[in-house]
């Protein structure tokens, strides 16, 4: 995270790129990946506090399918988009936008979709 906006004042969003969850972990609990996932989700949070940003921007992959091609659905992410569903509730001034992406997508449109 930077310390400051190019400005030099405060961030205003924090952006977490959500990295893959592809196991889905056993009955015993759930895998490392999907662990760490929900860390660096309490670290972003964190950030949010600290820099006193208004916005956490969560960008995810392939959670939801497309029907297009053949691809592979990582549903061990959507914990991510629950978890941000609860942050203007629970983070005083703060909101959360989730964005998944598609895999199967060009890189300017996926570009398009988080600038949005």
């Amino acid at each position: 995270a930077r310390e400051a906006a190019p400005d030099g004042g405060r961030p205003a969003t924090v952006l977490l790129l959500a990295g893959p969850v592809r196991q889905l972990g056993t009955a015993a609990g759930p895998d490392t990946g999907l662990r760490g996932a929900v860390e660096q989700f309490r670290d972003a949070l964190a950030l949010v506090d600290r820099y006193g940003a208004r916005r956490l921007l969560l960008v995810t992959e392939d959670v939801h399918v497309t029907g297009r091609g053949a691809e592979r659905p990582v549903p061990g992410q959507a914990v991510l988009g629950g978890l941000a569903l609860a942050v203007a509730p629970e983070s005083a001034g703060a909101w959360a936008h989730w964005v998944d992406l598609a895999s199967g997508d060009a890189e300017s449109s996926r570009v398009r979709a988080v600038a949005a």
